[in-house]
């Protein structure tokens, strides 16, 4: 074969080495997959996230990447400990999806989610913004393994964005969840449905308004050894939120009753509708805790799923401190140390100041 001339061999290592400098197009992105298995080219290094999904602020603070959150959503901002753990200051807070105009004034290198579905993503993309789905919005699993994967595979999205040391962090957390719910479930797959307490969940703020099937809440209570009565439902069944009737809820007549959303237990117990109710009557009307975000979903959705069991089955689970598992959450995953007290004001459902309320109503 013969030899290239000399200046076609320079001309070809200058080639290479541009194609490697750190300016490159080919050196500076990679290729990433979203929740929905889409290719996304992303920069090499992400140093600026927009996070439209809910559950993005929460799931950087585990992952080690806050830092890089420029925008969130307010009801990730106002979650009850999201201040003692990472307060979002400087960090924009969003009240809706906002327009192009405003999302490139902030220059993300990756937007995580938004909830406009097609349409919305073609505008990013025509924009220039790069747009990752981590969250499995709109999918309904099919099996309680299916959505652990699901929770499993969204948390590893954003990792997979962020970098190396994210997935790290990601396989950490994926390790403690799935060895949570094993343990969960070794205890309660085998009650019969006619020792599984029928509980429901109000998200409000109307006590009629709940998630549906397919939710977060109805598969943690399944897997808890409830019988969600919203499985009777039949709207929401890729779990959105909805509202029921009260002839149904009465028909129903859930024994136990779990608060959402900083929802207090009087939107239930006051309401004379409600009176004739089996957890009305029995008082089984449970505050649901909240974290740095609302355990309806998110990264501390394992504590939600323990915290489910123990109430559900308190016999079962007499061995489960619930104070304990929320400190160790804490230390390991959000690299803060909370005090007995704390963890038990936030067991009981109420902030550091040791109040409940959720006065913006989402």
């Amino acid at each position: 074969m013969p030899s290239l001339p000399r200046p076609a061999l320079v001309a070809l290592f200058l080639l290479a080495l541009a194609g490697c400098r750190p300016g490159s197009r080919l050196a500076s992105h990679r290729t990433i997959h979203d929740i929905e298995g889409k290719p996304r080219e992303v920069p090499a290094q992400v140093r600026r996230v927009a996070c439209l999904d809910v559950l993005c602020y929460s799931s950087m603070i585990v992952l080690g990447e806050a830092d890089k959150v420029i925008s969130i959503q307010v009801n990730a901002a106002r979650a009850p400990w999201v201040d003692r753990v990472r307060p979002p200051k400087g960090i924009v807070q969003l009240v809706s999806t906002p327009t192009l105009e405003t999302l490139l004034s902030q220059r993300p290198d990756v937007v995580f989610g938004g909830y406009g579905g097609g349409k919305e993503s073609e505008a990013m993309a025509r924009a220039g913004l790069v747009q990752v789905r981590a969250q499995p919005f709109g999918k309904k699993a099919a099996t309680a393994a299916e959505f652990v994967a699901d929770q499993q595979r969204m948390v590893r999205v954003f990792a997979e964005t962020m970098g190396p040391e994210a997935k790290v962090r990601a396989e950490a957390w994926c390790g403690w969840f799935d060895s949570t719910v094993r343990f969960v479930r070794s205890r309660t797959d085998t009650i019969p449905k006619e020792r599984r307490p029928r509980a429901y969940y109000v998200r409000g703020p109307s006590p009629l308004t709940t998630h549906g099937p397919g939710s977060y809440v109805t598969w943690y209570g399944e897997m808890a050894g409830a019988d969600m009565v919203v499985e009777r439902m039949g709207f929401g069944k890729q779990g959105g939120a909805g509202s029921v009737v009260m002839e149904d809820l009465l028909r129903w007549d859930p024994e136990v009753v779990f608060m959402g959303r900083l929802q207090p237990a009087s939107l239930v117990r006051d309401d004379s509708r409600w009176k004739g109710i089996a957890a009305v009557q029995s008082g089984r009307i449970l505050e649901m805790p909240a974290g740095v975000f609302f355990w309806d979903g998110g990264t501390e959705c394992g504590l939600l799923l323990l915290w489910m069991a123990k109430h559900l089955h308190p016999g079962l689970f007499a061995d489960v401190d619930l104070r304990a598992e929320v400190q160790r959450y804490y230390r390991r995953f959000y690299r803060t140390e909370l005090t007995p007290a704390e963890a038990d004001l936030l067991l009981a459902g109420k902030d550091p100041h040791g109040k409940r309320s959720n006065p913006w109503g989402i």
